[in-house]
């Protein structure tokens, strides 16, 4: 007597395919996420550093960030119509190549104009800390993880109903 066992139907590698579909997208953040960070971190890192007040134009609203390789710098920045302060929430620091920068102040232009930036040790004048750039690259690398956790599940569940096959 012959006794026959129904055959499971031929098995698909779905959870691993979503999981190499997650790396992939995973990826494309992080390499996104690096060119948005990597390209003002450059800029302001290629800047010749100023000793003398700097003048600046702005737009109204439009923000701008001192920086200085020299720790306990202060600065201070005049506008158009007077002192303006300083808007940073925190501290910054950029690295690119040999050369550290430690974000002084950030303020923005209240109005259009020229805006006169004094410090008491050499400093560069470009955008802030790219925190978009930081966190779409963040998202990427924890999207990663998450998913080498799914393709490798995926594997060994794909790999284990196949040898029952």
């Amino acid at each position: 007597m012959s006794s026959s066992y129904p055959q499971p139907p031929k098995s698909r590698p779905w959870v691993l395919l979503v999981g190499a579909g997650m790396l992939l997208v995973a990826l494309v953040l992080i390499i996104i996420g690096a060119f948005m960070a990597l390209g003002p971190v450059q800029d302001l890192a290629d800047q010749p550093e100023q000793t003398a007040p700097y003048a600046v134009q702005l737009e109204q609203g439009a923000e701008a960030a001192v920086w200085s390789q020299t720790p306990g710098t202060s600065c201070t920045v005049d506008g158009p119509s007077g002192a303006v302060s300083d808007t940073s929430t925190g501290d910054a620091t950029m690295t690119w190549g040999d050369r550290t920068l430690e974000r002084v102040m950030r303020f923005e232009a209240a109005e259009a104009g020229e805006h006169t930036v004094s410090c008491t040790a050499p400093f560069v004048v470009g955008a802030d800390s790219p925190t978009g750039g930081i966190l779409v690259a963040s998202l990427g690398s924890g999207l990663c993880c998450f998913s080498v956790v799914v393709l490798v599940v995926g594997l060994v569940v794909w790999m284990v109903r196949r040898g029952r096959a």
